[in-house]
């Protein structure tokens, strides 16, 4: 399985110009509450309430945006234990991809 890894940055720092964040990687048997744990601990360590994903690796861009949605990357990683990246990422170019997803 590929790995997915997401950039969180706390964005108190980051809009007083300062860069804070750490990459948390996502596992093919994390769900969405799993990845919102692994954010609140980053949170909590930095005394912090705001984040947002500022960079991704092992998504297609497609899938990105700073807020993106837990639950489709919960899917995806899921997706990729079983199959191949490029199969994963032709199944969510698809318009219907979140009726028949294994996360929905």
């Amino acid at each position: 399985m590929d790995t997915i890894k997401l950039y969180i940055a706390d964005l108190h720092a980051y809009n007083r110009g300062q860069l804070q964040g750490e990459w948390i990687s996502v596992g093919p048997h994390d769900n969405e509450g799993d990845i919102l744990d692994a954010i609140d601990a980053l949170l909590a360590e930095w005394s912090v309430e705001e984040y947002a994903i500022h960079d991704y690796d092992g998504l297609p861009e497609s899938l990105y945006s700073e807020h993106m949605d837990l639950g489709t990357v919960a899917a995806y990683a899921e997706l990729l234990n079983a199959f191949n990246n490029d199969v994963v990422e032709a199944y969510f170019q698809l318009p219907y991809w979140k009726e028949c997803s294994p996360a929905c």
